[in-house]
């Protein structure tokens, strides 16, 4: 199947009043609208609303999944905020800052929402392009370039499976050496703790004739 565009008769109708009225509405909307992405497989929305909601107040959140893998590939969130001054401050905090979000081993990136983000969108007044779709059979003038089209797509598909297979392994090996990092700081802290609590710290003050503050 290939897509066709052909120009509405001239007979067309002019759009309404609603038609404007709800495409306006919808730029209103993608104004004050960010799209958060490598945001963690095991975010929530309670999660989101408690990480956005210090830029302000969170209207709606919606989680789109990776199409090439739902489960394991980090998500994108579309958030939209109360008015584009809040959505505009949170973009601009979160590409300044580093901003986790539930201990992603990278931080999450954010940038402002755009209207072809949206697969739900009203079509746009005065638009006179119709798309339709049509059926191609071997022979036809189109057959040959739809089916480069179509050999090109699932060599797009394989490179796009493999950078995701490399990408989830980069980021497995960044996790565990943070683990591991942790765990030697968290030791660290520990044996600070038991010299301070066993008194190690002032026998070894009063031996070096150092002042300990905790004395």
């Amino acid at each position: 199947m290939a897509p066709s565009a052909e120009p509405s008769s001239s007979e067309k109708k002019p759009p309404s009043s609603n038609a404007f009225s709800e495409y306006q509405k919808f730029e209103e909307k993608v104004k004050r609208s960010l799209l958060l992405e490598d945001v963690t497989p095991q975010v929530t929305v309670p999660m989101i609303q408690t990480a956005l909601g210090q830029f302000g107040t969170v209207i709606s959140i919606d989680i789109l999944n990776n199409p090439l893998d739902s489960k394991f590939a980090a998500k994108r969130v579309m958030v939209e905020m109360k008015n584009p001054r809040e959505a505009a401050h949170a973009v601009k905090e979160i590409q300044e800052r580093p901003f986790m979000i539930k201990g992603v081993p990278r931080p999450v990136r954010a940038i402002a929402a755009v209207t072809t983000m949206f697969p739900d969108r009203p079509q746009k007044p005065n638009n006179n392009t119709k798309r339709t779709c049509e059926w191609v059979k071997p022979g036809d003038p189109g057959w040959d370039k739809c089916n480069e089209f179509k050999q090109l797509a699932k060599r797009h598909a394989q490179e796009a499976a493999y950078l995701m297979e490399a990408i989830r392994k980069e980021e497995e090996k960044l996790a565990q050496e943070q683990e591991e990092k942790l765990k030697e700081n968290i030791k660290k802290l520990d044996e600070i703790h038991n010299c301070i609590k066993e008194k190690i710290i002032h026998r070894l003050s009063r031996y070096y004739g150092l002042k300990f503050e905790g004395e």
